[in-house]
């Protein structure tokens, strides 16, 4: 076995296979595992966010958080070893998503609110486009986004709507409730 991780780490062709492909076994194996990882972490992370959570229960899930932390700065790390033109990988729009998603346990340990930053590993589930062959849908996105961006000034209309219609219904029951003691309302 480790003679094998070894000569595996001697090919980088091999290794960048599996790494950047999709399409042998090795490789989507390898991207189901960042996958399952990604969104581990994620649970995690919402999990760990809960008040309720206690102390051997908060122990494990850091324990947990700590492994994964482990696993995507390797991967990070083997992605631009067996990248042939590491500044770009580095630079590329996938290369700053890991990076990003690998930084914020790091952070932590001088900002505390930085393990929040954890919510960017959920921009790597981006990659399931590329394991699914997705990305002809990128022209969809594109086209909804267009819509949205034409027809912009009917949203804000509705938006503003909705607002002036909330603050009338909030005054009625505002004004129903009255400034008794047992109102729910302190302030309109």
């Amino acid at each position: 076995m480790y003679k094998k991780l070894i000569a595996l780490l001697k090919d980088k062709a091999r290794l960048y296979e599996i790494v950047f492909g999709s399409e042998t076994p090795a490789a989507r194996k390898f991207d189901l595992m960042v996958i399952i990882a990604i969104s581990v972490s994620l649970i995690v992370m919402f999990v760990e966010s809960m008040q309720i959570v206690d102390g051997h229960f908060k122990l494990a899930l850091e324990i947990i958080e700590g492994c994964l932390t482990f696993f995507f700065t390797a991967e990070y790390l083997l992605r631009l070893y067996c990248s042939p033109k590491k500044r770009d990988y580095a630079l590329s729009f996938f290369g700053v998503i890991d990076f990003f998603a690998t930084i914020p346990p790091y952070l932590a340990l001088l900002f505390p609110a930085a393990r929040y930053m954890l919510v960017f590993r959920a921009f790597r589930f981006i990659r399931v486009f590329r394991i699914f062959k997705l990305f002809s849908f990128i022209n969809e996105g594109f086209l909804l986004l267009e819509s949205i961006r034409r027809s912009m000034t009917k949203i804000l209309v509705y938006f503003l709507f909705v607002w002036i219609l909330v603050i009338c219904i909030g005054t009625l029951m505002f004004i129903m409730e009255g400034t008794s003691s047992e109102s729910a309302f302190s302030d309109l």
